[in-house]
């Protein structure tokens, strides 16, 4: 049984108005006119208008920009020369490599990857001179080459080869085992800290035991099939 839209009296079937504050009734069930206009024109998705990336770019690139230039100002008017601002400056910087450079230069990921450990190294070359230590070579280069690396490795495996998505994550739970025993040793001889491995043995294998299931899994189709069931995935 309908009712009004206006004033919520109920309606008979045949009622083309309301008889009590004679709002027109619409029967959705109703059979459309042929000559009947839309009331919206047409939506063409395929003629919809699209933000330049060249804007987009150049949007961030003033972003970016304004924090950075109001820290050099607040710097120089307080302490008369750079003393925190070039911080600032840096961690701008890499943020701009992070999100708005591959973007402006169509980088596939494991080249943005690669310039993305650049620019880190870059920053921490920064912070070395700055603040003395002698701490770049000995740990901060090693240590960013080697998550580089590794990061790119994996990327380009699982966006450019056929190798199984379960294999893939196995080897991001072994890889992130292995990094751990890698920074402990650099830890250890950068900074003599100690000579023995304290904690990284317990990430490294509890994380190989879970890369070890995933490759069971992956090996194992009726076991995969009934997870993948189980799980919905």
């Amino acid at each position: 049984m309908p009712y009004c839209v206006n004033c919520g009296v109920e309606l008979a079937d045949t009622e083309k108005k309301c008889p009590l504050c004679h709002t027109e009734v619409y029967h959705p069930n109703a059979a459309l006119k042929n000559d009947a206009k839309p009331l919206y024109p047409p939506r063409d998705p395929q003629n919809a208008p699209k933000a330049s990336k060249n804007g987009i770019v150049s949007i961030l690139t003033i972003l970016f920009l304004l924090p950075v230039a109001l820290c050099v100002v607040c710097d120089l008017s307080i302490n008369r020369t750079m003393v925190w601002s070039g911080y600032v400056i840096g961690s701008f910087a890499l943020l701009y490599i992070f999100a708005v450079l591959p973007i402006a230069l169509k980088m596939n990921p494991v080249v943005a990857l690669s310039v993305d450990g650049l620019g880190v190294l870059a920053f921490l070359y920064f912070i070395e001179q700055v603040t003395g230590g002698g701490w770049f070579l000995k740990f901060a280069l090693p240590v960013t080459l080697f998550l580089t690396a590794a990061t790119a490795l994996i990327t380009f495996l699982a966006l450019y080869t056929k190798i199984p998505g379960l294999i893939v994550t196995a080897l991001i739970f072994i890889f992130v085992g292995v990094f751990c025993i890698f920074l402990e040793v650099m830890i250890n001889t950068a900074f003599q800290v100690r000579d023995y491995l304290a904690w990284s043995l317990y990430p490294l294998v509890t994380l190989c035991i879970f890369g070890g299931a995933l490759i069971y899994i992956q090996c194992n189709k009726p076991l995969r099939e009934r997870l993948a069931k189980k799980f919905f995935i």
